[in-house]
Parts: structure tokens; sequence; C-alpha cells
């Protein structure tokens, strides 16, 4: 297995976090990146002695290609890919960049470098998952124990503070409320009650029947 520099570890890396083209498709029209990936081509043709003289019409059909090759993968590898392919590092293509070049020798040479990247990540990340918490050390814990006694002092010098219990405020209210509804808006404040949630307004569906027993029966 070929070592991989930090600088290409890194740069494909950063291809694995980006959107596929077939994502980027999806917002921007085929033509423009068929264009972006030609204009690669291009230049990079221009580093190879035997490919210096690539016209338009081969790099729009190699674009094309590899934009349907690398739907899965993203823009970003086949501009890594075309780097490290004028840096040597997919193999020599004897000077050559042409179809038979690309998709025998570089394309298989990047996937897999970049298979191997993406296999050396999950790895790490599943070690730094898996790696025991960091112990305490005896300073941290003697700070932390002195810590936990002076809140828990606190807690029991504090003096309690009451509970404010609204509920029971707003019945207490109700209770001379009701006095001042007609007996239509007394039935119609306790069907709403009893819609609501008859558990919870229980107390206030007796306080409104109460005033409205009271209301019939005088």
């Amino acid at each position: 297995m070929e070592i991989v520099s930090l600088e290409t570890s890194l740069s494909v890396k950063k291809c694995l976090e980006s959107p596929t083209i077939y994502e980027v498709t999806k917002n921007l029209p085929a033509k423009n990146i068929i264009k972006a990936v030609r204009e690669i081509i291009l230049n990079s043709a221009r580093t190879f002695k035997f490919s210096e003289n690539m016209d338009l019409s081969q790099a729009t059909i190699l674009a094309s290609d590899l934009i349907s090759y690398f739907k899965n993968e993203s823009l970003e590898d086949i501009v890594q890919m075309f780097k490290m392919a004028r840096q040597g590092e997919l193999g020599s293509g004897k000077g050559r960049l042409d179809h038979d070049v690309v998709f025998n020798v570089f394309v298989p040479a990047y996937l897999d470098k970049k298979a191997e990247i993406r296999e050396k990540q999950i790895i790490n990340e599943n070690k730094r998952l898996n790696e025991p918490a960091e112990e305490m050390s005896d300073y941290a814990r003697q700070k932390f124990e002195e810590l936990s006694q002076i809140l828990s002092a606190r807690r029991i010098d504090k003096p309690s503070t009451p509970v404010i219990n609204h509920h029971q405020m707003w019945l207490k209210s109700l209770k001379n409320n009701v006095k001042t509804l007609s007996l239509q808006e007394l039935y119609e404040e306790k069907s709403k009650a009893m819609k609501s949630d008859e558990s919870v307004f229980n107390e206030a569906i007796k306080i409104y029947q109460n005033e409205i027993d009271s209301r019939e029966q005088k």
C-alpha cells in the first residue's frame, strides 16, 4: 500500500465532505458543469507532452464521460484527480492524457487512494469513539469534591422558597369572578372547561356549577 501524503489526504477528505455531482446537477445546468470539467481537462493536457494539442471536442467528450462516471463523487474529486495525475501520484500515463489513460490508469488509481483514505478515516473515528474516557487527575478530583461540598452546603443553608401554585390562585379568584358573569356566560365557561380537560378543571367546573345552582334556586 502506497503512503499517501498529508496534503493529499486532507484534500481527499475535503472531497468526501463535498456534494456529489448528482446533487450539484439538481441546481446547476449540466452544460455549465461540462464546461468547468472541460476547462480542467484542457489545462491539465498542457502539462502532458503528448496531449498539449487536445482539441475542444475531445475535451468535451472526456468531460461528459467523466461527469457520468463520477456522478456519485464530487467535482472536487475530478479536480483532485487531475492534480494528482499532473504530480505523478496516480501512475504514469507516458505523457498522454486521453480516454484510455484517464479511465484505465488515473481513475482507478485515484478511487483506490480515496477508498484507502476513507477507510483510515473510519478506523480513526472508531478508535476515537472507543477510547476510554480520560481519568480525572487527583487534583481535579479534589477540586470537584470541594465544589460539590460547597454547593451541597448552600442548598442546605438556603431557605426554601415556597412554590407559587398559579392554578390555586386562579381558582381562588374565580370564586369571586363568577358572581359577575351572567347565567348564560356561566354555562359557556363551564362547557369550555369540560371540553378542555375535565380532570384539570374539575374544581373550576364545580365553581361554575355551584354558582349556576345558586342562581337557579333563586
